[in-house]
């Protein structure tokens, strides 16, 4: 059994629809149910422990919009990316090394998951700080 968004049953409302002002208004709808829905997720807590596997391509990507260098890395993995099948992310991705910033724009086409890895490369990019809950910590110290 498929579990059907607000967001996708607004999509599917808006193809139907002859009317142009309504389908607009219905996609602006699905784009409002998207953006809630990332943020209910943003803000669940086990999501940021979820992140943490993907800590890898994150930093990866905030380094490689910084850093020259980090591009030329980073382009060399993404094919692998897209071989397991996350080809939308990838493709989100690449818009962001080209500029793009709007996290609506640029989820739009993601699952929850991969709406999560780009909104936080997109907060880390704006604020680096914004990433520390996700690093490493340091194993205690040692006791003497």
């Amino acid at each position: 059994m498929k579990i059907v968004s607000i967001a996708e049953i607004a999509d599917q409302e808006a193809a139907l629809e002859t009317d142009a002002g309504r389908q607009a208004e219905l996609q602006a709808q699905a784009r409002d149910h998207r953006r809630l829905a990332r943020e209910t997720k943003c803000a669940f807590a086990g999501t940021r422990h979820e992140l943490q596997q993907h800590l890898p391509l994150i930093l990866g990507t905030i380094a490689a919009v910084q850093e020259p260098d980090g591009r030329h890395r980073l382009e060399q993995a993404l094919p692998q990316f897209e071989q397991h099948g996350w080809t939308k992310l990838v493709a989100a991705i690449r818009r962001i090394l080209a500029g793009e910033r709007k996290a609506d724009a640029l989820c739009a086409d993601l699952d929850s998951q991969d709406s999560m890895i780009i909104e936080t490369i997109l907060q880390g990019l704006a604020d680096p700080s914004s990433l520390a809950d996700l690093m490493p910590r340091e194993g205690p110290p040692p006791v003497s």
